[in-house]
Formats: C-alpha cells, sequence, structure tokens
C-alpha cells in the first residue's frame, strides 16, 4: 500500500476506497459477533476513573507499544486487540482521502481568535511528527504533510 501510496498516486483515490470498503465490511461483521473475553480489566486504572462515569465502564489492560489508542478502540468495539492493525489501516485511509479538511480544520484557524498566542500554521505543525514536518518546511503546504505522514507511518 505504501508503494502505491508513493509511486502511483493516480490510483490513490481506487485503492483507498477498494481497501476501505473491505476493511469496513471486516470491522462490522467481527462487531456484530460476541465481544470477546480476552481482555484483563485495568484495576489500577479503574481506580483513577471519576465517580461520575457510568459504572458498566471498565478499564481494561492494553499493549503500551506506541499503538495504544487503536489496541484501546478494538478492545472497546469486540473484546480484543484483533483489529487495531485495520483500524490504523482505516485511520490512514481517513487522513489521507481528507488531508484538506484535517489541514484546514477551523479548530488550527480558531484558537488564534481564542487568545491562543500562536498563528495557526504554527498550532497546525505541532501535529506533525518528523515526516509531516519536514514536507511542511519544504513545500509549506498542510496537505502534502498530512499524505506526507500517512505514508511515512505515524
Amino acid at each position: 500500500m505504501r508503494e502505491t501510496l508513493v509511486n502511483n498516486k493516480a490510483d490513490v483515490p481506487g485503492l483507498c476506497s477498494k481497501l476501505k470498503s473491505k476493511y469496513c465490511q471486516q470491522l462490522k461483521v467481527s462487531i456484530s459477533f460476541q465481544r470477546s473475553e480476552e481482555s484483563q480489566q485495568d484495576f489500577l486504572a479503574q481506580s483513577l476513573v471519576p465517580p461520575d462515569v457510568p459504572p458498566n465502564l471498565i478499564a481494561h489492560k492494553v499493549v503500551g507499544d506506541g499503538n495504544c489508542l487503536y489496541h484501546a478502540i478494538s478492545v472497546s468495539l469486540v473484546g480484543s486487540m484483533e483489529y487495531s492493525t485495520i483500524l490504523q489501516i482505516l485511520t490512514a485511509f481517513e487522513w489521507f482521502e481528507n488531508a484538506h479538511h484535517y489541514a484546514y480544520h477551523p479548530r488550527f484557524r480558531k484558537a488564534p481568535q481564542s487568545g491562543c498566542p500562536f498563528g495557526d500554521a504554527t498550532i497546525f505543525t505541532l501535529a506533525l511528527k518528523e515526516s509531516g514536518m519536514a514536507e511542511w518546511e519544504r513545500s509549506n503546504n498542510g496537505v502534502s504533510a498530512i499524505q506526507r505522514e500517512v505514508i511515512r507511518g505515524r
């Protein structure tokens, strides 16, 4: 996939659409099954949950390998980390296909208006990692910066 995104940009929309459709369908089918009980409750994290959180929400342990957000979402959807990779792929497709929306998101423009001392470009670049920042510095283009991060991996 990464090679196609880098070398064959004309085919990217078709590839994204096809794979997104496949993975969304796979995730929908899986979510309809009974939730797995393989995940373990995290008693320390549960003790830190504020008392106003509904009692049926329980903290679970996930692997802290840099992909913990995707692991946590997968655990909440299906009870296991089995779909972490699919969720990452779907997120990458979303970012790549809608990079313009994210690069020019209203939150970046509203922050300076609400008293933030930084301009919208500075705030945007705070959200970038190395590959996106390098692209931003080269092109000064938010869409290219986001797409570069997707291609290089977050």
